[in-house]
């Protein structure tokens, strides 16, 4: 993903010579070529971890629109990251803004295909919003994903379970 950025970074030098000096026209371009603002800004990562931490906090406290806030903020500078996404997504289930927590665990699950969770998350919040068929997907995305990874044996029995339950309903 860096790798990645500053690619786009080094295209940033590729803006016509008579658009260079135009601030607005560069960073449009940045941003058209898969920058960020955190590169953009020249934002150091050790900052954006410690927003981070901070709204980590907010959560265990509870307060999920306060570390919504800030996860919204970190994704808006740094869309790339999977965890800023991930944290952002569990915020609106818990704050029971499931049309955004999908769109935000979709994102999620594009950023790290590998990883069950937000397949299983975005099956809740299908599940809930009543779409049974895209929440059995997802259920069965976060199976698959998740078969054989020891750190994930829960989330395993869980996917399978919640799929076996809505399998049974569509057959009653």
């Amino acid at each position: 993903m860096i790798a990645k950025a500053d690619a786009a970074l080094a295209q940033a030098d590729t803006v016509p010579p008579d658009a260079a000096d135009d601030p607005a026209t560069v960073s449009e371009h940045l941003l058209a070529c898969g920058g960020s603002l955190r590169q953009l800004l020249g934002i150091d990562g050790v900052r954006l971890e410690v927003l981070y931490s901070y709204g980590c906090r907010l959560f265990r406290e509870r307060k999920h629109e306060e570390a919504r806030q800030i996860f919204f903020a970190l994704t808006a500078i740094d869309p790339l990251s999977f965890d800023y996404t991930l944290s952002l997504g569990i915020c609106l289930q818990k704050l029971r803004r499931h049309d955004e927590a999908i769109f935000c665990l979709s994102r999620a699950v594009t950023r790290r295909l590998t990883d069950p969770r937000p397949w299983y998350l975005v099956g809740v919040s299908f599940q809930i919003e009543g779409d049974v068929g895209r929440a059995m997907a997802s259920y069965r995305a976060a199976a698959k994903a998740s078969k054989g990874l020891e750190e994930y044996r829960e989330l395993h029995a869980q996917a399978l379970q919640s799929l076996a339950m809505l399998e049974q309903g569509e057959r009653e």
